[in-house]
């Protein structure tokens, strides 16, 4: 069969127009032409294979199973002439359609079919495609990434509010000084330490009854500070406090930066009953008293052993000094001081000089004594005066007093004076005594010499007259 006859029927169908019936029934035709024919050898057809026989090639697209090989359907051969209406008549039919040739069909290589017109009268889905493996995975992967994203940023934004809450300051500070790390806890705190002998981590591990935990009760904010309501445990007991805490900005963009304000300290007063000077001792450092007889040191929770550094004159009892807390928590501790024997012997021998000072005096009323004679006549002329000493006062030292150590005199002395004169009833002597007296006063004081002794009572001890 040749070409023109191969496509006979396309000829017939451009020929059909001349008449509806006739088209109609070319049509048929046609149809009933195509299903008679069969591909066979001689007339060229068998060298296209059957779909059947067709193995490997597949539209692209679909998948290898054969649920997804192509399909064809056959062309409606038309409507039934049997049956047709009868024809109008020439005037009123309308105009007859005109028909474009139909294109030449392209052949392909051995093994695969041309790519057929789609027919005017049926239409054939292209299946939905699936969704690879891949795709899939991206797509799940993606998701997953989203969530991890929500999650983490939530979690990441609590982390981030919770790390930069005020009470988070207030944890650190106390955690450092929890764990002896006073440095580290007052940096925290903004204290300034220069100047400070006692806030360094040498002297804080030597204190005892610090803090050993913390609970924090409650955090309020209000224009840009923070009050942050603790209880402490220090010594076994429970030490309510607040601290206070200012915004400095922003971190982190979201998160408001927190920041301690100064946190007040206490301090330890350490109250020496002994002469100026004394070198204290806190926690085994020595320190310079800030006053004559006082020292005020700034100091974080916690007790502190005092004393005073002992001398050869002196020592004092060492005392404890109890910091509660911040702020008020002050600890004072008053050392009272002793005289050592050597320092008792340098008292006495400080009285004796100043009673033999006195008896050496020539004056009638010694200077800075405690006894003297009157009665004496400004009509004579009186010489060779002069004070023995008939007994000598016994003093006893006592404790020490805003002027220094007492002296009380247990036994007192006696003195007596006597002088030369001339006057109108000529030559003579006077005599005055014996005067007793008394030693009481005070130690002062301490050099490499000894002891400062100062009288109580001068020129006030009585007196005896002038004879």
């Amino acid at each position: 069969m040749n070409d023109d006859e191969r496509f006979g029927t396309a000829e017939g169908q451009h020929d059909a127009p001349a008449g509806l019936p006739d088209a109609a029934e070319g049509q048929h035709d046609a149809a009933a032409s195509l299903r008679d024919e069969r591909p066979h050898h001689d007339d060229g057809w068998g060298s296209v294979p059957s779909v059947s026989e067709t193995g490997g090639t597949r539209v692209d697209g679909f998948s290898p199973d054969d649920s997804h090989a192509p399909r064809a359907e056959p062309i409606s051969a038309g409507p039934d002439t049997a049956t047709a209406p009868a024809p109008m008549p020439p005037a009123a039919m309308p105009p007859a359609p005109t028909f474009a040739a139909a294109p030449a069909p392209a052949y392909g290589q051995n093994g695969q079919y041309p790519a057929a017109a789609p027919g005017p009268w049926s239409y054939q889905p292209k299946p939905r495609r699936r969704l690879g493996r891949k795709a899939l995975v991206g797509i799940i992967g993606g998701a997953v990434a989203l969530l991890l994203v929500i999650v983490l940023g939530s979690v990441g934004y609590a982390t981030g509010s919770s790390q930069n809450a005020p009470e988070r300051q207030v944890d650190a500070f106390l955690d450092a000084l929890e764990h002896g790390h006073a440095t580290a806890a007052l940096k925290i705190a903004h204290v300034p330490t220069s100047g400070q002998p006692l806030l360094t981590d040498a002297v804080y591990a030597k204190a005892t009854d610090t803090i050993t935990a913390h609970r924090i009760v409650s955090t309020r904010t209000s224009d840009g500070t923070a009050d942050v309501a603790v209880v402490l445990t220090q010594g076994g007991s429970p030490i309510p406090t607040t601290f206070h805490l200012v915004d400095k900005g922003s971190t982190g963009v979201f998160f408001t930066k927190w920041q301690l304000d100064v946190v007040a300290l206490g301090s330890v007063k350490v109250h020496v009953e002994g002469p100026s000077g004394a070198k204290v001792t806190v926690a085994g450092k020595s320190v310079d008293p800030t006053s004559d007889d006082s020292t005020i040191l700034s100091a974080l929770p916690g007790t502190y052993d005092t004393a005073i550094a002992d001398t050869k004159w002196y020592t004092g009892n060492a005392q404890a000094a109890t910091v509660w807390g911040f702020a008020s928590g002050d600890g004072t501790a008053d050392i009272t001081t002793t005289l050592t024997d050597a320092g008792k012997q340098a008292a006495t021998d400080a009285v004796n000089g100043w009673v033999d000072g006195c008896i050496a005096s020539t004056d009638i009323q010694p200077a800075n004594c405690s006894f003297y004679a009157y009665g004496e006549s400004p009509d004579n002329t009186y010489s060779d005066q002069k004070w023995t000493l008939d007994t000598r006062p016994v003093v006893e030292v006592g404790d020490w007093t805003s002027r220094g150590w007492t002296m009380r005199t247990t036994t007192p002395g006696a003195a007596t004076f006597t002088s030369s004169f001339t006057g109108p009833s000529g030559l003579g002597t006077g005599t005055a005594g014996p005067i007793t007296f008394y030693a009481d006063g005070y130690i002062t004081a301490f050099t490499e010499a000894g002891a400062t002794y100062a009288p109580a009572i001068t020129n006030a001890a009585g007196g005896g007259a002038a004879s």
